[in-house]
């Protein structure tokens, strides 16, 4: 079960927000001919509906139905008691509780006359199949296909919206990591998700690499552990529906060269947008980065139903984080900087904060 508050800032994220990414959404499926767009939505995967309504399952399973026409509706494999709750939290046109999705599902599209037969389904290959087998067995014989690229394509650029709460999630992170450490001291775990939670993140995942000097992999941070003399501190942070990875490298015994050349190429690669420079290829600067050896860097951002997933070729104008790696005589560093693409092809960024 998610362990943070739901809360819905209509002042940061107003209904016509969703009204306007519903709205693209209904115009591609019409550009596309589907009668409809069937989007799946649990626990670890809430992004693609919670991006649509704002909606995110503290637990078990949902179905969004999009039609070409009017306000998504959402059947959710609850009990009817939290109805109530999800229409205060989520911007739909109607919930329908019912213990069998599939059913409901056919019975909703019998009854919408849809003018073609056609359905997409996002992320198809990951919805239970029962869901699936209840439309293929319909009367209405739909033709089922994968919408995956059609909604990428609706999410991405990513809107003034999402960049916004983007921003602010990672100036969260970044705080609550700012005062982490003292005098070379095991930083306190506890206070930095206090400290993120009472910022007003919805909820925060921790990964930690202990030991930096012998692996530079993360582990969940779900029980205590002794951490080396170099290590790394990741944050997944969600608030207001929207995923950033931020992350940082400690080392005891002060790294403070290592550390400024990471800074610097941070500032030199990745202009914040606040300050209208101009975007450069992240390649440029690699040998900003010495005395370290610049490795390599990980994309992940959302383009599905997964908050956060390795993109290879991340889309223009997307919200994606950077995992950067470094290397010096004595072990690794790791930063991990959420940016924001430019809106035209190439592999171009824009930090979301200072610094």
């Amino acid at each position: 079960m998610r362990r943070g508050l739901l809360n819905w800032s209509k002042e940061e994220l107003p209904e016509s927000v969703f009204d306007g990414r519903v709205a693209r959404l209904q115009g591609a499926m019409v550009d596309a001919g589907l009668g409809a767009v069937l989007v799946y939505t649990n626990f670890p995967r809430p992004a693609a509906v919670s991006y649509l309504t704002h909606f995110v399952p503290y637990w078990n399973q949902c179905l969004l139905v999009v039609l070409p026409e009017g306000a998504p509706e959402l059947i959710v494999s609850l009990s009817k008691r939290v109805a109530g709750w999800i229409m205060e939290t989520s911007h739909v046109g109607e919930v329908i509780c019912t213990p069998n999705i599939g059913l409901e599902l056919t019975s909703l599209l019998a009854g919408a006359g849809l003018a073609s037969n056609k359905i997409g389904i996002v992320e198809m290959d990951k919805i239970p199949r029962p869901i699936i087998q209840a439309v293929l067995d319909a009367d209405a014989g739909y033709d089922v296909s994968d919408a995956s690229t059609l909604f990428a394509g609706v999410r991405n650029p990513a809107d003034e919206a999402e960049v916004a709460l983007s921003a602010k999630a990672t100036k969260m992170a970044a705080d609550a990591l700012a005062g982490a450490i003292e005098d070379g001291g095991d930083p306190d775990l506890a206070a930095i998700e206090r400290d993120v939670r009472l910022a007003g993140a919805e909820d925060v995942f921790m990964d930690i690499a202990p030991d930096l000097t012998r692996d530079a992999n993360y582990i969940r941070a779900d029980k205590p552990m002794e951490l080396g003399a170099r290590y790394a501190i990741r944050l997944s942070v969600v608030y207001n529906g929207s995923w950033i990875r931020y992350g940082r490298s400690f080392d005891r015994a002060g790294g403070a060269e290592a550390d400024a050349a990471i800074a610097d190429y941070l500032a030199a690669a990745i202009p914040p947008l606040d300050d209208g420079a101009d975007l450069v290829h992240l390649g440029v600067h690699a040998n900003a980065a010495t005395p370290l050896q610049w490795e390599g860097v990980v994309v992940e951002g959302c383009i599905g139903c997964s908050p956060l997933q390795i993109l290879p070729m991340p889309p223009a104008g997307a919200v994606i984080t950077l995992g950067f790696s470094f290397r010096d005589k004595i072990g690794h560093w790791l930063a991990d900087e959420p940016v924001k693409l430019a809106d035209f092809p190439g592999k171009r960024a824009a930090r979301l904060v200072k610094g």
